[in-house]
C-alpha cells in the first residue's frame, strides 16, 4: 500500500519476519528495536516473537536454499543432546504451524518410490496416532499423512 507524504514521496509498508539470535526474547526484542532506531526507522511495529529453535542461516558448506528454511522431520540426535529434546522442538515447530495458520511445504515419503511435494497449511496434528491432517493449498484437498511419511518441512 503506497500513501502520499507532504514530501512528494511514496510511502510503504512491508511485512517481514526476521531472526534475531538472544538468550531471551526481551533481549531479542531490544536488539531489534537498537538496530530498527539505529537504521533509521522510526515507525514500525513488532508483533509476537517466536522460539524457533534453529538458525534460518545457510550453512557455509551447504548450498544455499531459495531463501526457506529446511528442518529435518526425523532430526537427528547428537553427542550430548537428548533425542527426546530435538523430537519435542520438531513437534513444538508443527504446533506452531497449526497455531499460526503457516504455509509450509512438506516432502512426503509415501514407499515405493512416490514422492509428493505438497504446498499446505496444517490443520491438525493428532499426536497419540501421530497423524498431520493438512490443506493441500493447490489441489484444495485435506490429506492426513503419517509423522514417518515425512522427509522434510519447509518453512
Amino acid at each position: 500500500m503506497a500513501i502520499k507524504n507532504g514530501k512528494g514521496l511514496h510511502t510503504y509498508s512491508f511485512q517481514t519476519d526476521l531472526v534475531v539470535e538472544a538468550s531471551t526474547r526481551d533481549a531479542a526484542e531490544a536488539l531489534l528495536r537498537q538496530r530498527l532506531d539505529e537504521a533509521g526507522l522510526d515507525r514500525y511495529r513488532i508483533g509476537k516473537g517466536t522460539l524457533i529453535g534453529f538458525s534460518l542461516l545457510p550453512d557455509t558448506d551447504a548450498p544455499a536454499a531459495s531463501g526457506a528454511a529446511t528442518v529435518p522431520a526425523a532430526p537427528v540426535p547428537t553427542p550430548g543432546q537428548p533425542a527426546d529434546g530435538l523430537r519435542d522442538l520438531a513437534l513444538d515447530l508443527i504446533r506452531r504451524c497449526v497455531d499460526d495458520g503457516r504455509l509450509v511445504r512438506l516432502s512426503i515419503n509415501r514407499g515405493k518410490g512416490v514422492r509428493l511435494s505438497v504446498p499446505c497449511r496444517i490443520l491438525r496434528w493428532d499426536e497419540p496416532s501421530s497423524l498431520l491432517t493438512v490443506y493441500h493449498v493447490d489441489e484444495k484437498q485435506v490429506y492426513t499423512f503419517g509423522i514417518g511419511e515425512i522427509d522434510d518441512f519447509l518453512l
